[in-house]
């Protein structure tokens, strides 16, 4: 899951209707939309892609406001989704998601069960050598707590010997195993980690008291804070916690052809101003980036 820059924790995220086609995608399976974009740049892309019609994008879709369901529980949305469409829209073809755990998407991307990955995920330089990213927001991490103990939390040395909770494959283990070690080299307890299959399983556990924080994607982070029980469970802490991290779309290694379409078409909605549009009704104007990268990561999540 991953963008650095710094967003206020009490940055309300706005909630819209999704004006792109509805996908509907059962938990592991995907499903096409009903019409295909006209008089696009299908000639970009590889022939097979081209001539489906389709392009496939492996998401983890338990991530508002990134990749969620609508209230129909098939329906994807969110920001990666709107993102996802207009892109393929500018290359021709439709758009269809396929529901992946988040620690099974590069595996998956590289066994061909799906054209792209765009699923909150962090372009890291280990990465890098699994896959290729197009880098196209970037963010940060945070803290999320239960609100009755946000004021325990005022620096990453607070976390000193609390049980704090991460999701495996994500740059939130690393953060956490960090601040461990610099409360271990200061004299101070470990840090307790605990790790879980996706955020929701962490924010269970911070509502039950198994974790006291539970670090996760700021974006994700303030939307929960913002919108769980009507905004009265949660608090972020510690936000940006990790500093500035892109977030990249992922593309088979060595795949030119296709990264290259990418990168082409998110110049493009960049420069349209849909790409804005898009960041700014959900509440994460602050992450755009100026245009197109590819591995632009410089850290490691290791």
């Amino acid at each position: 899951m991953i963008v650095r820059q710094s967003i206020k924790p009490g940055l309300s995220l706005a909630l819209a209707a999704v004006t792109a086609v509805s996908l509907a995608a059962c938990s592991g399976g995907s499903q096409a939309p009903t019409a295909q974009p006209q008089g696009a740049k299908s000639a970009l892309l590889p022939a097979s892609i081209a001539s489906s019609g389709t392009i496939k994008v492996g998401m983890s879709i338990a991530s508002p406001p990134m990749e969620y369901y609508k209230s129909d529980n098939t329906t994807a949305t969110g920001v990666d989704v709107e993102i996802a469409q207009a892109i393929a829209a500018k290359l021709g073809v439709t758009a269809t998601f396929v529901n992946t755990k988040w620690a099974g998407l590069i595996p998956a991307l590289n066994t061909h069960r799906y054209d792209l990955i765009m699923s909150s995920m962090g372009d890291f330089t280990n990465r890098q050598k699994q896959l290729d990213f197009v880098d196209y927001l970037s963010m940060g991490e945070g803290g999320v707590v239960d609100k009755a103990h946000a004021g325990e939390f005022t620096t990453p040395m607070s976390l000193c010997g609390k049980k704090v909770g991460a999701t495996v494959g994500t740059v939130a283990i690393k953060a956490a195993q960090d601040t461990s070690a610099k409360c271990t080299a200061a004299g101070n307890p470990a840090v307790q980690i605990s790790t879980f299959p996706d955020d929701n399983s962490g924010l269970l556990a911070v509502r039950t008291g198994r974790v006291e924080l539970h670090i996760m994607d700021l974006p994700m982070a303030t939307y929960e804070a913002a919108n769980a029980e009507g905004g009265n469970t949660y608090s972020v802490v510690l936000p940006n916690m990790t500093g500035g991290i892109p977030y990249g779309i992922g593309v088979a290694k060595g795949n030119t052809q296709l990264t290259n379409a990418v990168k082409t078409a998110l110049d493009e909605i960049i420069k349209s101003g849909e790409y804005g549009a898009i960041l700014e009704k959900h509440g994460l104007s602050i992450g755009a980036v100026k245009s197109a990268v590819v591995n632009g990561g410089t850290t490691s999540s290791e």
